[in-house]
């Protein structure tokens, strides 16, 4: 049996409404899953509880395909294939391995004993159901036997923090058969029939985290509902915490776009086109919202992050244009691909649209290609030539062969003749644990916003205009080409 097991990627090749979906899950412990309503965010959790069986001496539940895809009137799920790819443990020896699920007869294979073990939880949109709503006795529940709940210690520290509130006492209060969760916040006793929505969840969620058996999955749908913005950010800081404490997977979905922020969690946009569904890592919701909606601007750039976005706005100021074009960071260099994919599906990949790779990878045109075609693949007729038609949306800075963008703006910095203070603590720092850091530092130092040191940055750098030309020259190309074509002054 298994000692360890992840989930490293699924790639969704038909499952109700999701078609071509890769998604991946590495490498944080914890993973968020965001998108319209509707876009296929709880099938894939679905699918997620179906792919083990549980370990043996378990008491867990066993999920089974059929009981989330069941057979509706004419509905059967034939053709449905999902692949897992899955690293566990044997002893010593680390095994990565792929599963395949699929649907094309009346049962579902492999058959669920060929499955994987593990110990996996679900918490669902059912849970959330206030004690009070389900409660039908009127009468007073008197003189309730007392159950100890284990790390009950623990959760009341972690709940307190949540919740800003100072708990002294955890337990389950049992009557006529039925468990209800007990608490003392000092003023006042009080049991999960008088507790509110959020409290009594976020109890639910904290009581799983810590029952729950190291190396485990934990599924959990819908996870900020009935729960404040402020309270939700501070059970994921425990939650992660927590996994990484107990090597467990935790895998949610939520609508609440303030958690895309966070860096101590895998950020995963589902987006649906009419051919296939795509998944956005890392990404703003601005990004999603351009794919999805319409602009009120007549160019569009993606970036990958802040410092490409202080870049191209310093181009569209020099030109005179800035109005005319809206912005948006992208996150991981992979999703230019994805994105670009989306926009040319649902025909709004236009001439007006760039996406801006800062580099560092996927440096030559046909690591470019490579690339498309594995994530726009096809045979069809005109498959090619929609490949290159994303490819010519795609541009990129001229970035030196073994620098990354920071290291080389800072090396540009450091050998500049200028006497600014940007320019005397940029010749300070010398090595650094993280090619971040080179401009991160400055930052730190100088003690503006971020937002305001990115921008003097780019002055100083601008002040080397031969490098900054050649470093700009693709994007400047294009800005140029837009201001022609739509006899911008």
């Amino acid at each position: 049996m298994s000692a360890q097991q992840r989930i490293i990627n699924v790639v969704f090749e038909k499952l109700r409404g999701l078609k071509g979906l890769e998604i991946s899950f590495e490498p944080k412990n914890v993973t968020g899953i965001f998108g319209v309503n509707g876009c296929g965010k709880s099938t894939i959790l679905y699918a997620l509880l179906c792919f083990y069986r549980p370990k043996e001496g378990s008491n867990r539940i066993d999920f089974k395909f059929s009981q989330f895809f069941k057979h509706i009137d004419s509905v059967k799920w034939l053709g449905s294939k999902i692949s897992v790819e899955l690293t566990f443990r044997e002893k010593e020896k680390k095994i990565q391995k792929e599963y395949v699920y699929r649907k094309n007869s009346d049962r579902w294979t492999p058959k669920y004993s060929r499955r994987p073990d593990r110990d996996v939880y679900f918490l669902g949109i059912s849970r959330c159901v206030p004690d009070i709503e389900l409660e039908k006795n009127n009468k007073i529940i008197t003189q309730p036997t007392v159950e100890e709940i284990p790390n009950a210690d623990n959760i009341i520290k972690d709940a307190g923090y949540i919740l800003n509130c100072s708990y002294l006492e955890l337990n389950n209060r049992i009557s006529n058969k039925k468990k209800y969760l007990s608490v003392d916040n000092h003023s006042l006793k009080y049991n999960s029939l008088n507790m509110g929505a959020g409290e009594q969840r976020i109890f639910k969620i904290l009581e799983l985290l810590y029952q729950s058996s190291s190396y485990s999955l934990i599924i959990i749908d819908e996870i900020d509902l009935t729960i404040h913005t402020a309270a939700l950010n501070r059970l994921i800081d425990v939650m992660v915490r927590i996994a990484e404490k107990k090597y467990i997977q935790v895998i949610f979905t939520s609508h609440r776009e303030e958690l895309v922020n966070r860096t101590d969690i895998n950020i995963r946009h589902i987006v649906q086109t009419a051919e296939r569904t795509l998944c956005l890592n890392e990404t703003t919701s601005e990004c999603i919202d351009q794919l999805t909606g319409k602009t009120s601007r007549d160019l569009s750039i993606f970036v990958e992050d802040d410092l490409a976005e202080t870049i191209v706005s310093e181009l569209l100021i020099d030109r005179g244009i800035r109005k005319r074009a809206n912005i948006f960071p992208f996150g991981a260099v992979d999703n230019a691909f994805v994105a670009a994919i989306g926009l040319d599906i649902t025909g709004k990949l236009t001439d007006d649209v760039l996406f801006i790779l800062d580099g560092d990878r996927y440096r030559s045109i046909e690591e470019k290609r490579e690339l498309l075609k594995k994530k726009y693949s096809g045979t069809e007729q005109d498959k090619e030539e929609r490949r290159e038609r994303v490819l010519s949306n795609i541009r990129q800075f001229l970035l030196p062969e073994k620098y990354s963008p920071e290291e080389y703006i800072h090396s540009v910095l450091v050998n500049s003749s200028a006497d600014s203070e940007y320019i005397r603590i940029a010749k300070s720092i010398n090595g650094v644990v993280d090619v971040h850091q080179y401009l991160n530092l400055i930052i730190d130092e100088i003690g503006e916003s971020r937002q305001t040191c990115l921008f003097k940055i780019i002055c100083e750098f601008k002040n080397n205009r031969d490098e900054w030309n050649n470093y700009t020259k693709e994007i400047q190309d294009w800005i140029n080409a837009r201001c022609e074509a739509h006899h911008y002054k």
